[in-house]
């Protein structure tokens, strides 16, 4: 899970559009460009880790991994079909249906688990993605027969950096329309998006038309359609804001006040965010939104949602509602049979080899690592309380305080300038850290909140916080996590994450909205650099400590508003911080 470390080492800078990483639970999304490195192959250890989360909670997700095969070939259908079982949705409680591995007409003799011939797969070009999966005219039929019931689909893809396999939920929400949604892969990862624009295309019967196409063509035809549904509305406890909404692919957000006046508003998604998880969301609107951008909204009398004015609209239809409770033993017998516990089918296609084989997972559990130490050459006691935020906690500063001239260190200082050029790699004027940072939070880059980063050498030297080119910071609190939203620029705070953690748009966000409750640790990077940034890689989550690491996990996401991380952190560890003693904090880290 994530952690904190106030001490960072300088680590090869990875390519521009490289990312690096793994998963947050079975969820796979990168920053830029896509990866599929951090998906795991089907093996032994991922039948027993989700036959033991069946057993404990009757329950257990649909998951991509690695492809067992490429889309391309028809070979180890075996394989194939097994492998897609074992990734597949189970849920004591209800579900969807899975569209089985024997839908034949004839329903001869063959390789399936019942004994029948398998249902035929067939391989789809579309936008630059290429899919296995079965017919479109198998598809079509299993639909009309069951009602166009929201069902599930196995489909392989082969996609820019990788093949991946995984289960693709679909719905007919119309003639010739249909609504598709990878599973197991993160919800807003341009994997996903493609993986399942390709499927509802196909269905659609537009592979061909896409062929010469791009990847990218279908990202942009999923952000239009999700621009015309327009914006869903959500109540908020507020005194005179009624109900929120936003369109991300559309970037507006909608206002209700409690007369009824709606307001329309040009904002980027942390702010949305920020106003809609507060305990306060009009005073976080005034602080975000009000003298912004407007942009008028209307609404749609037949499904309710707002959109921008004058904007094409076309009401949305998505998923049906799963199929009602089954008896528990059932689902977990069909589990069992189905492979979720020993491999799944007893014969092979002549040629293809073995069944499922094993695999190690490339990912590690959250760890519960010892605390940062001290270190050396800071001071043990404590001066007077000074209160750091007007809404957040008391900060203590530790008596022999050690302090830097964070405004010095980030000074234009052109003339050496390392790497030359006048942008930095997110797009944005170089300097901006130096206009924005140490006003903002030049306090939390002190030996109270870094300790580790003010030591004594032993021939007698003191290093002191940035000497190795990163300015370290921690305990960074609502008030100056405002400041920061409101200086810097928009790209340089959304693109960047440390690795796979959230963004460091939306850890500011959940700061700005959770008054200490949620702080921030990370480090700077100058102008001197053409990868000048902050970066957040720590989140302390004050507050809940007699909750479980799972809870603090779960909490993390939904309650506090740390939704984007794409896997969990390197370490989640119970900690005393030094800037707020008697006290205990869940630290988060990404490394």
């Amino acid at each position: 899970m994530w952690g904190m470390s106030n001490h960072h080492t300088i680590q090869p800078r990875q390519p521009k559009g490289v990312p690096v990483g793994g998963q947050w639970t079975e969820d796979q999304k990168r920053a830029a460009g896509l990866s599929l490195l951090g998906y795991r192959p089907v093996g032994e250890d991922l039948l027993s880790e989700r036959a033991r989360l069946l057993e404990d909670e009757g329950y257990v997700p649909g998951v991509a991994t690695a492809a067992v095969v490429s889309p391309s070939t028809t070979a180890k259908r075996a394989q194939w079909w097994d492998t897609h079982f074992v990734q597949a949705e189970y849920d004591e409680s209800g579900g969807y249906l899975q569209m089985p591995d024997d839908y034949t007409p004839g329903r001869t003799r063959g390789h399936a688990m019942s004994g029948h011939r398998r249902t035929h797969r067939m391989a789809y070009s579309t936008g630059g993605v290429a899919v296995r999966m079965p017919s479109r005219t198998a598809l079509h039929r299993f639909s009309s027969e069951n009602g166009d019931a929201t069902f599930d689909v196995p489909v392989s893809a082969s996609l820019p950096n990788g093949d991946v396999q995984t289960w693709v939920r679909v719905t007919k929400t119309g003639p010739g329309s249909w609504e598709a949604t990878a599973l197991g892969m993160d919800s807003a990862g341009s994997a996903r998006v493609a993986v399942g624009e390709a499927v509802a295309a196909t269905l659609e019967g537009r592979s061909a038309s896409m062929r010469p196409q791009s990847f990218g063509d279908l990202i942009e035809r999923r952000k239009r359609r999700i621009a015309e549904q327009g914006i869903w509305m959500q109540g908020v406890r507020s005194q005179w804001i009624s109900s929120v909404g936003y369109n991300q692919a559309a970037g507006v957000m909608a206002t209700m006040t409690t007369n009824g006046s709606v307001y329309g508003h040009k904002v980027p998604k942390h702010v949305y965010k920020a106003v809609t998880t507060s305990s306060t969301p009009g005073a976080m609107f005034n602080k975000l939104v009000k003298g912004g951008e407007r942009v008028g909204v209307e609404r749609c009398e037949d499904c309710g949602r707002y959109k921008a004015a004058g904007a094409a609209h076309t009401c949305p239809a998505g998923h049906k509602a799963p199929l009602p409770a089954q008896d528990p033993q059932a689902v977990r017998a069909k589990a069992r049979a189905l492979g979720l516990v020993a491999t799944p089918h007893s014969g092979a296609d002549p040629g293809t080899g073995s069944t499922t084989g094993s695999g190690t997972s490339t990912g590690s559990t959250a760890g519960t690592g010892s605390t940062t130490g001290t270190g050396s050459g800071t001071g043990t006691g404590t001066s007077t309380a000074e209160a750091v935020s007007a809404d957040g906690p008391v900060h203590v500063l530790a008596e022999n305080e050690r302090t830097i001239d964070m405004a010095s260190m980030l000074a234009d200082h052109a003339g050496e300038y390392r790497e030359p050029g006048k942008t930095t790699d997110h797009g944005v004027q170089r300097g901006w850290t130096a206009k924005v940072l140490p006003g903002a939070m030049g306090q939390f880059t002190s030996s109270t909140y870094c300790p580790a980063d003010y030591y004594s050498s032993s021939d007698g030297r003191d290093g002191q916080n940035g000497a190795n080119g990163l300015i370290s910071y921690a305990g960074l609190g609502s008030d100056a996590a405002q400041k920061v939203l409101a200086g810097a620029p928009e790209q340089a705070l959304a693109q960047e994450r440390q690795n796979d953690g959230p963004t460091v748009a939306t850890m500011l966000a959940a700061t700005v909205a959770h008054p200490g409750k949620v702080e921030l640790g990370g480090y700077v990077v100058g102008q001197d650099r053409t990868d000048e940034r902050l970066s957040a890689d720590t989140a302390y989550i004050f507050g809940e400590d007699d909750a479980s690491p799972q809870e603090v996990l779960a909490k993390a996401k939904g309650t506090y508003g740390l939704h984007d991380a794409t896997r969990k952190p390197d370490n989640l560890d119970l900690v005393e911080v030094p800037w707020r003693p008697g006290e205990k904090a869940w630290r988060l880290w990404w490394d």
